[in-house]
């Protein structure tokens, strides 16, 4: 009886050990005595004593692709003191809030930098110094809070937003209190270049996404609304205008005139005004698939006139679907724009033809 007791006994721990393991999404060391977990609800909890030492979600890693949509918190319990120079989570890329516990003392600078959907902070009780680097390209941030005795530097985004305590304006957050911040408003203007009227903002306030709509232009594809920043150059956007600066702007509506004709056994792609893209140092690259979905898409390079544009050695009576990419020249150029391929949300403009 005794025996069927302790089996029991056994069993019941294993199968809670393994009840337990399944709460958390990852989990794993992060310092000599420092651990972290990601659990259920998109919280990266950080335990132990001492200091982190790990570099969050790397590039290119199963940890990134399983879990840098997911974080949505991070949590650094008592006990952990500090980030070593090594160590980061800005590619937490939707985390929305950070929570540092009273037993953090090092000096942070862009460890949490480039959250871009950052709303809140808790700095605790025993920072001493910190960069305003700590919430760079964060232009969401709304609330931060500082439970230490010292002044907290505060970054503006370039004047985009003002900080408060109460109605009182402040350029540094004061010991234990909160600060908010309240973004600027901006102007943006239109030019259709030719497209069909629509209903479109006559203004942005700074860190919350204006939803555009797509213009319409007989004959022709939509490439992007583009708008030139007296201090960014030349820029992009697509369905959503949410800068990470704050000016006035103008954006136009830019179209690609773009037409497939087949070629014995393959087809080319023509864009006869790629010209058009030159002035913003761009080319007009493109893709192609045998399926709609462009699952395994295949490279194109440059389109005609400026490239070949001229695929080969397909099937024929098959469909192809074909997506433009504007490219800037430096990247064309320096980089290998061939590898990021397979990023849908580069490429736009589908068209079909059927080989006969």
């Amino acid at each position: 009886m005794k025996k069927i007791i302790i089996l029991i006994m056994s069993l019941m721990l294993l199968l809670g050990g393994c009840s337990k393991k399944s709460d958390y999404l990852g989990s794993g060391k992060c310092g000599d005595n420092a651990s972290w977990q990601v659990e259920k609800d998109g919280t990266l909890r950080v335990t132990g004593t001492g200091i982190i030492t790990k570099w969050f979600l790397e590039y290119n890693t199963e940890e990134y692709e399983k879990l840098h949509d997911v974080i949505k918190r991070i949590v650094i319990e008592e006990g952990i003191t500090g980030i070593s120079p090594d160590a980061s989570f800005r590619n937490a890329k939707r985390v929305e809030e950070i929570i540092l516990p009273d037993t953090f003392e090092g000096e942070i600078t862009e460890e949490f930098g480039h959250s871009h959907y950052l709303k809140h902070v808790r700095i605790g009780k025993s920072m001493k110094q910190t960069s305003a680097d700590y919430m760079y390209n964060c232009e969401k941030i709304e609330t931060i809070e500082n439970a230490s005795d010292y002044e907290i530097p505060l970054l503006t985004a370039h004047g985009a937003r003002k900080w408060y305590v109460g109605e009182k304006r402040v350029k540094k957050c004061p010991p234990h209190t909160t600060v908010r911040a309240v973004p600027n408003t901006y102007k943006i203007t239109y030019d259709l270049n030719g497209a069909d009227p629509i209903d479109l903002p006559d203004s942005h306030q700074f860190g919350v996404p204006t939803k555009l709509e797509e213009p319409v232009c007989k004959g022709k594809q939509f490439m992007g609304w583009y708008g030139i920043s007296k201090d960014h150059g030349w820029v992009i956007f697509y369905d959503e205008y949410n800068p990470l600066w704050g000016e006035d702007m103008t954006l136009k509506a830019m179209f690609a005139d773009c037409h497939l004709e087949q070629v014995d056994d393959g087809f080319k792609v023509t864009v006869t005004n790629a010209k058009d893209f030159e002035k913003y140092e761009q080319v007009i690259c493109f893709r192609y698939a045998d399926n709609k979905e462009m699952n395994h898409p295949i490279w194109g390079d440059q389109v005609a006139p400026k490239g070949k544009g001229i695929i080969t050695g397909l099937e024929k009576g098959k469909t192809y679907y074909v997506e433009l990419d504007a490219i800037y020249v430096e990247w064309y150029t320096d980089a290998n724009p061939e590898e990021d391929v397979d990023n849908d949300a580069n490429y736009r403009c589908q068209q079909s033809i059927t080989l006969k």
